[in-house]
């Protein structure tokens, strides 16, 4: 049976300080952590089975994704890596660099299924 995401991106993003607070926003809509209730019947919920598609991006090839065992601990360990990340000293192509890389391992976890898988 799938579960909620485990993670309280809302929270998370009230907790964070308020140039993390913007990329907070702009991150929940990019990788899809708005609340999607009542779109379909498993909008929101993280995926119990094990995927492989082909992607136009990648010439018809599919990515190896997270095992539906490993989606919450890989969403864990990519999300705690991202909330101690210091933007500080960064420039803005450094950073958006640096989320490019996140939202690009959200895509290779993808923890929510797709309509008709």
């Amino acid at each position: 049976m799938s579960d909620k995401i485990p993670f309280d991106f809302d929270e998370y993003i009230r907790q964070s300080e308020p140039d993390k607070q913007q990329k907070g926003y702009i991150w929940q809509t990019a990788i899809g952590l708005q609340d999607v209730d009542g779109v379909y019947k498993f909008a929101g919920m993280i995926r119990d089975y094990n995927i492989s598609k082909k992607e136009w991006i990648l010439k018809g090839k599919s990515l190896v994704y997270a095992g539906a065992d490993t989606i919450k601990d890989t969403l864990n360990y990519d999300f705690d890596l991202e909330k101690s990340f210091d933007y500080s000293a960064l420039s803005i192509d450094e950073s958006l660099k640096h989320i490019t890389g996140f939202i690009a391992n959200m895509w290779q976890i993808h923890p929510f299924g797709d309509h008709g898988q």
